[in-house]
């Protein structure tokens, strides 16, 4: 399991058991969170947590650009909420998403 992996599965238990997210809301966490693992795997994107920065982060957003704004934005809010818990529980020092500008209109 990578990195990466791991602190997905593990802000997945902190959803469930400590914020006591719904089911629904769990559900699209975790394919939010998978796609883009998939995508930094599938663009040969090496990174441990610590490295994912901007970049690999608008990239994503970009191969997105088929899917409607509204779930773009929720995908996006999937991020910023991880890579916020991350921050927060000190395995990234500066989150990726301080910097990116939300320009996604409905």
């Amino acid at each position: 399991m990578t990195e990466l992996q791991t602190a997905i599965t593990d802000y997945a238990f902190h959803c469930r058991h400590e914020r006591n997210l719904s089911p629904k809301t769990l559900k699209f966490y975790g394919i939010d969170l998978q796609q883009f693992n998939n995508f930094l795997i599938q663009g040969g994107y090496h990174y441990q947590i610590k490295d994912i920065d901007k970049t690999a982060l608008k990239g994503f957003l970009e191969s997105l650009s088929d899917k409607k704004p509204k779930t773009i934005k929720r995908k996006m809010a999937t991020l910023k909420a991880f890579f916020n818990h991350l921050e927060f529980e000190d395995r990234i020092i500066v989150n990726p998403f301080r910097k990116i500008k939300n320009n996604i209109r409905y």
